[in-house]
């Protein structure tokens, strides 16, 4: 049986959640993983402050 790297990831910021910025640095991130087999399941977007 074969295991591979899954990863999830954390980014914070409110103009991420608007659509304001597209997050560039997961788009990076998820390519440069790639190339390496390690997939990315899961981007959980957190606003910058507490409602």
């Amino acid at each position: 049986m074969t295991h591979s790297l899954r990863l999830e990831t954390i980014t914070l910021g409110d103009e991420l959640l608007l659509g304001i910025r597209e997050n560039s640095h997961l788009t990076y991130l998820g390519n440069l993983l790639a190339r390496h087999g390690i997939a990315m399941r899961r981007n959980s977007v957190i606003r910058d402050e507490a409602a």
